[in-house]
């Protein structure tokens, strides 16, 4: 009976976390559609190269990264499992400090 008190909340969470998409900052649209992402210690930051702005962020990242998982991710110039790139032309849908974010079954 005990095992089951623990495992009902569980079951619980877990259903209610799949209903909800939990993102800080807020973002202004959610599209969903099939597919997922699982980050892995196989996951790889890739970034563009010679910048050190976005480099300084996916050092910050994965940092956090290491914190939360344990997981040491690499990061590597052209390419990678998540791609951190900047906009090259000023979106207005997003404004200044807007992000855009994709996840795909690539």
């Amino acid at each position: 009976m005990k095992s089951l008190l623990l495992v009902l909340p569980m079951m619980i969470s877990l259903d209610s976390f799949s209903q909800d998409i939990s993102i800080i900052p807020k973002p202004v649209q959610i599209a969903r559609d099939d597919g997922s992402f699982l980050l892995s210690s196989n996951t790889i930051v890739g970034i563009p190269p010679m910048n050190a702005v976005i480099a300084h962020i996916a050092e910050y990242l994965t940092a956090k990264v290491k914190t939360a998982s344990g997981f040491t991710l690499p990061i590597v110039e052209n390419g990678g499992t998540i791609q951190l790139l900047l906009n090259n032309v000023t979106d207005a849908a997003i404004g200044m400090e807007g992000y855009t974010l994709e996840v795909n079954s690539n």
